[in-house]
């Protein structure tokens, strides 16, 4: 499969206000994007052929089972995760344990998940925004944090029974910083 055909998922986060104490209303929002070939079958010399979403031949590309906390992910429902600086480092996904989970609520909008021929892919996107009263100190205490709506930060499940380590999975970019004030 060229470079160009690899799946990917894109999050891109953004949380407000950036500063909060006690009681203040926080807002992650969340903007999904995917693409996940299906259906292609990879010739000699690189080149695509495109079979259609509901093909059942069975020398093609698809069957990928991965995602944002999926089944073998330790946490899940509504909740926004605090990773606390340090540990966590700024501008980078934090993938380890240790996060405070706080109750959350969320909304998705905007979903659409297309097969697209000439893509020889589903192409998804949505948003989901996810709303918590930050907590007082005995759940969250006063400090700096990186805020996710998934814990651990990575993605997961396999194909084939092959982890995503060993497919070389990447997981890069960073979650945003929020403060929590004293008050």
């Amino acid at each position: 499969m060229p470079a160009s055909d690899t799946p990917y998922m894109d999050l891109i986060m953004t949380v407000t206000p950036a500063r909060a104490k006690r009681g203040t209303t926080m807002r992650l929002v969340t903007q999904f994007r995917a693409r996940t070939p299906a259906g292609a079958k990879y010739l000699p010399g690189g080149q695509r052929q495109c079979f259609g979403e509901k093909t059942k031949r069975t020398d093609v590309v698809g069957g990928f089972k991965f995602g944002w906390n999926g089944d073998d992910a330790p946490f899940k429902g509504d909740y926004l995760a605090f990773y606390r600086i340090p540990p966590a480092k700024p501008k980078e996904l934090p993938t380890g344990t240790g996060a405070v989970m706080a109750p959350a609520t969320s909304k998705t909008t905007g979903e659409s998940q297309p097969y697209v021929q000439s893509e020889c892919a589903f192409l998804s996107r949505y948003t989901i925004t996810t709303t918590l009263r930050v907590p007082g100190p005995d759940v969250l205490a006063p400090g700096t944090y990186l805020v996710t709506p998934i814990s651990p930060m990575q993605i997961t499940g396999t194909r084939e029974g092959v982890s995503q380590e060993a497919m070389g999975t990447v997981n890069e970019g960073s979650a945003p910083m929020v403060e929590i004030l004293d008050g």
